[in-house]
């Protein structure tokens, strides 16, 4: 599939991008913290979004490439906006995983007249003590500068046991060729959960919204979805759809993730 890496560049920052697909509207796609850029993975993206470009032309957002040392989730989200606008997209529907999801949240709250739908996946609205844990343990591993230790912690959390131990080697490969820049960017994306918390104004929510969870979430754990689903009893824009079995990551891994996307975004 044809795609085109571009930046989006102001006066503040430079955001990196992945465009693709030729669909009549417009899906963005806010990805969770990564160790280094996924650009350079731009090949595997497109092809597993295949189906999903049928339907619309994608523009995958990368943090900003310089962050200051204290970047809160409401300013990646403030951020984001900016590149977005400033592309002249509107009307967009909005795909966030993991932290791109606290980041999709803050925009719905604060900018709903961007957005016709939003997808969530394994995210949350408050951060949990178990993802304080897990990214406590990955920030001391970036800080040591150990990348084969982060990057095999990071599949151990992120991926169901068997997809994890046939990825042993990949991870060995990736971990050696984080550079001191990535490791730098990884504690700040990190750092930014802290006092990240939108859960009393998940009721401001009128934009349609599908929120995809799992009990089998080692990252975030049980409670994420469960705080999803108490504000769902009282707020009808809420969706919910529980995809065990697949560990946090499950919107790379579970084979109904997209076309339950798709199918949300055509209501």
């Amino acid at each position: 599939m044809d795609y085109e890496i571009n930046k989006y560049s102001c006066s503040s920052f430079d955001m990196n991008f992945l465009k693709f697909g030729k669909g009549e509207r417009t899906l963005v796609i806010i990805p969770g913290i990564s160790v280094g850029s996924l650009l350079p993975s731009a090949k595997l993206i497109t092809d597993s979004y295949k189906k999903v470009a049928e339907e619309f032309t994608v523009y995958l957002f990368e943090r900003i490439e310089n962050p200051p040392m204290s970047y809160s989730i409401h300013e990646m989200a403030e951020d984001t906006f900016k590149s977005i606008t400033g592309l002249g997209l509107k009307d967009i529907y909005l795909f966030g995983a993991s932290q791109g999801g606290m980041i999709s949240l803050d925009l719905v709250i604060n900018h709903k007249e961007l957005i016709q739908r939003v997808f969530l996946a394994a995210s949350a609205a408050k951060v949990t003590p178990m993802a304080l844990d897990t990214v406590k343990t990955w920030i001391s591993f970036a800080e040591k500068r150990d990348g084969k230790a982060l990057m095999h912690s990071f599949g151990k959390k992120l991926y169901p046991k068997e997809l994890y131990e046939a990825s042993h080697k990949l991870l060995d490969d990736l971990g050696e060729k984080v550079s001191d820049n990535d490791f730098k960017k990884f504690v700040i994306m990190a750092n930014a959960l802290n006092g990240y918390d939108l859960s009393d104004r998940l009721s401001d929510i009128k934009t349609g919204i599908l929120i995809a969870g799992a009990y089998d979430d080692n990252v975030l754990g049980p409670s994420a979805i469960e705080l999803f689903k108490d504000a769902a009893k009282t707020n009808k824009s809420f969706e919910i759809y529980i995809c065990n079995g697949y560990g946090h990551a499950f919107y790379d891994t579970a084979p109904e993730i997209k076309n339950k996307m798709i199918e949300f975004f055509k209501k």
